[in-house]
């Protein structure tokens, strides 16, 4: 109960205030998809690219501005991003790109962790670009480049 008072005190306040929605999008000024002026991967020294911060994070910090912007109170960011679409806040096609990006990223970082966990590394949300397929390094280079659209609707706030 105190979770759910709480939670709904915090929506109205910033349902409320512009100032903050548009601080939490500020975000979005300064992140670039990790993608070289070749259309490669760019990855640390290591080989690996962090995708919880080079690609959820936008899409999560853009949802939850877009949610807060229009009132909507879902927590889950597919959830926020498909009732964007739903109400027509947002354009369809940008919306779906998100959302598939979305799901190719949990997807790498899942596998990845998975295949870590085998060979005892320790879990992260940084995947091996080079061990990658080339239809997997073309679906990810492809999910980080439909971020840009989603960041450009949260920059319109």
């Amino acid at each position: 109960m105190l979770a759910s008072e709480l939670l709904t005190y915090a929506f109205a306040r910033a349902e409320t205030s512009p100032t903050f929605t548009a601080g939490l999008a500020t975000f979005a000024k300064d992140w670039q998809p990790p993608i070289g002026i070749f259309g490669r991967l760019q990855t640390e020294s290591d080989g690996r690219i962090d995708l919880k911060r080079n690609g959820l994070q936008p899409i999560v910090t853009a949802a939850r501005t877009l949610a807060l912007k229009h009132g909507i109170r879902p927590t889950s960011t597919v959830t926020r991003l498909t009732e964007l679409k739903a109400r027509s806040l947002a354009d369809a096609d940008v919306i779906d790109k998100a959302i598939a990006a979305f799901t190719v990223l949990v997807r790498a970082v899942l596998a990845q962790q998975v295949e870590d966990s085998d060979r005892g590394v320790a879990l992260s949300a940084r995947v091996d670009v080079a061990a990658m397929d080339p239809e997997e390094k073309e679906g990810l280079t492809k999910a980080l480049r439909a971020i840009n659209d989603l960041i450009k609707t949260t920059l319109e706030l």
